[in-house]
């Protein structure tokens, strides 16, 4: 706040907070669309738990097989995952559950694990 404060006066920028550790994720299922196709579809929840709101992380998705060695990395931004009603709002809003869907090419047989993790994503300025 004390900084705030002072960039009002000096109208300085500053960054947005971003605590990745805040994101939790509620509900993650990948499955199969149309095996015909090769695609899957990924669905999951996730909640910014922090006291402030902040910006929509990067989306990482990873495959890996039985001896979990690497199979396949997906990155989604979120101008890639997020639903037209929320790719306006520039931050993820404190508490509000985030629901999303996206498709991609099935890794293949070996992809046996799978796990979403977060990035930061290029913050705007406040």
């Amino acid at each position: 706040p004390w900084y705030e404060s002072l960039c009002n006066i000096t109208s300085c920028e500053l960054p947005a907070l971003q605590d990745l550790r805040n994101i939790q994720i509620e509900n993650l299922v990948v499955r199969s669309i149309d095996s015909s196709t090769n695609t899957l579809t990924m669905g999951a929840r996730f909640r910014n738990t922090a006291n402030f709101r902040q910006p929509f992380p990067i989306i990482e998705l990873r495959f890996t097989d039985l001896d979990n060695q690497l199979v396949s990395i997906h990155e989604y931004h979120p101008v890639e995952y997020l639903p037209d009603a929320l790719r306006t709002i520039a931050d993820m809003p404190v508490g509000q559950p985030v629901q999303i869907s996206v498709d991609l090419a099935d890794p293949g047989a070996n992809a046996i694990n799978y796990e979403l993790t977060f990035k930061p994503y290029p913050a705007t300025t406040n």
